[in-house]
């Protein structure tokens, strides 16, 4: 993996191992939204196909949200 910075407009992440000639590099947490974000589209609007080039392209050019982990770390904490 080397030291490539996410394409995704406002993502900070520079470890990114996959990259897209079409679309630039994209970390692991971009990539996993995204496919999720697609699967819900699909999901939605009963469609069987693979991706939408679209679709892609707005998710890469939307701005990359801070997520709260406040909660979640109160729900799952490290374990010392």
């Amino acid at each position: 993996m080397g030291v490539k910075g996410c394409d995704r407009n406002g993502c900070e992440n520079v470890m990114c191992d996959r990259c897209s000639n079409k679309y630039g590099y994209i970390c692991s947490d971009c990539f996993e939204e995204l496919h999720m974000l697609l699967q819900e589209i699909k999901i939605k609007k009963g469609l069987k196909m693979q991706h939408s080039d679209m679709s892609i392209k707005e998710f890469m050019e939307s701005k990359k949200e801070e997520k709260d982990s406040k909660d979640l770390n109160e729900v799952f904490p490290f374990k010392d």
